[in-house]
């Protein structure tokens, strides 16, 4: 999960941890950093931000909002079709619902 604030990845993680799946897979949510804010002025910001692209971009499924410049990067890098995150609890994949 790419993100500049902790807290989404926090809400996420809780509602996997608080939700279980009911199939029985493995949801496991990480985020590799938390800048806070863009500081495009920093060479380890830039560098941090291209690993998180990259590392989305090896993922089996990728879920992105419609605003995300990350999503879009690791879609190219990964050849994926995303789940677009629409609302709250609505995800859809090229017309159809992303399970």
């Amino acid at each position: 999960m790419t993100s500049l604030s902790g807290g989404y990845f926090e809400e996420v993680r809780d509602l996997y941890w608080e939700h279980p799946i009911v199939i029985g897979d493995v949801i496991e949510v990480y985020q590799a950093s938390h800048e806070g804010h863009q500081q495009i002025e920093k060479q380890i910001h830039n560098r941090k931000a291209w690993a998180e692209m990259y590392l989305l971009s090896l993922t089996d499924t990728l879920v992105i909002s419609s605003w995300s410049t990350f999503g879009y990067v690791a879609q190219g890098l990964g050849n994926l079709k995303p789940c677009l995150k629409i609302g709250q609890h609505q995800t859809h994949r090229v017309g159809r619902l992303c399970r």
